[in-house]
């Protein structure tokens, strides 16, 4: 929901929306014009996040792949709480856009009526940080398993997690300037 909000603050309700094809069931959260982004939020206190899939590190043709770290903690001024964030990108879209976005809510699994099970509230620990994934980049994909001489067919299901703490973020590209921070800001 953060990253969404900030789109629509930096590119239009309507771009913002047609850009988020994570609740589709696509191999990235969002898809701009130039380059894709995957989004991992957490709890814990360093910048751990679960990949669930070989494909999810994986660039889609030449488009550039961003993973945008969010890491968050409980309570404390500014929290909000899921439904909040919900009424939040509700205000901001009408329209065609609108009904785009509640068709998203819904197939991401979001129901008004249990909107009482998400109580709890939270806020940034950190700034949201970027990182291209590229070679360097620590990710377990079809490419990595075939380089090491493992058949991918023996692998019918991959989920690990990936500890970006210590790694340097990368320069966002302009539409993540803002919400995620420039690599010599922290």
């Amino acid at each position: 929901a953060l990253t969404l909000l900030h789109f629509i603050a930096t590119i239009g309700a309507d771009d913002a929306i047609t850009t988020w094809r994570g609740p589709v069931a696509e191999e990235h959260d969002f898809g701009l014009k130039s380059f894709d982004v995957e989004v991992k939020t957490t709890t814990a206190e360093r910048p751990r996040h679960w990949i669930s899939d070989l494909r999810q590190l994986v660039p889609t043709q030449d488009r550039p792949l961003w993973l945008l770290s969010i890491q968050i903690t409980t309570g404390g001024l500014g929290a909000e709480a899921l439904p909040e964030l919900i009424d939040r990108l509700r205000s901001l879209v009408g329209g065609e856009p609108g009904a785009r976005l509640e068709s998203l809510l819904h197939d991401a699994g979001w129901r008004d009526q249990q909107r009482a099970l998400y109580r709890r509230s939270f806020r940034l620990r950190t700034k949201p940080t970027a990182y291209l994934v590229d070679s360097t980049f620590p990710a377990i994909t079809e490419a990595t398993l075939t380089a090491a001489g493992l058949n991918v067919e023996h692998f019918p299901q991959v989920k690990y997690m990936v500890d970006l703490f210590g790694r340097p973020a990368d320069p966002p590209p302009a539409e993540l300037l803002g919400l995620a921070m420039e690599p010599n800001n922290g």
